[in-house]
């Protein structure tokens, strides 16, 4: 639950609006963890969004993890087959 908790604040910290945050990750997860802190205080509310958070977080993990890599983007320049190649040389030549 805690690895999912700290996913989450990472994630928050990332989208604040403070340049200084852009630089060091570990302010990021600082920044997020008193996020979610602050948002926990609230009496009823809180509890409902630590556990959306925790869980969305483990979510985020699980799909990072275990997922295969996505396919190369087409137009990308990092082709692990390079198309000179392919042109120079055709098949069945």
């Amino acid at each position: 639950m805690y690895a999912g908790v700290a996913a989450s604040a990472l994630a928050i910290g990332k989208i604040l609006p403070i340049r200084r945050l852009a630089e060091s990750p570990v302010l990021q997860l600082g920044a997020g963890v008193f996020v979610l802190f602050l948002l926990a205080r609230i009496p009823v509310l809180g509890a409902i969004l630590f556990v959306a958070a925790a869980a969305l977080g483990i979510g985020a993990i699980v799909r990072t993890r275990l997922s295969e890599a996505p396919p190369p983007d087409p137009g990308s320049s990092d082709d692990t087959v390079g198309t000179d190649a392919l042109v120079s040389n055709p098949p069945g030549e």
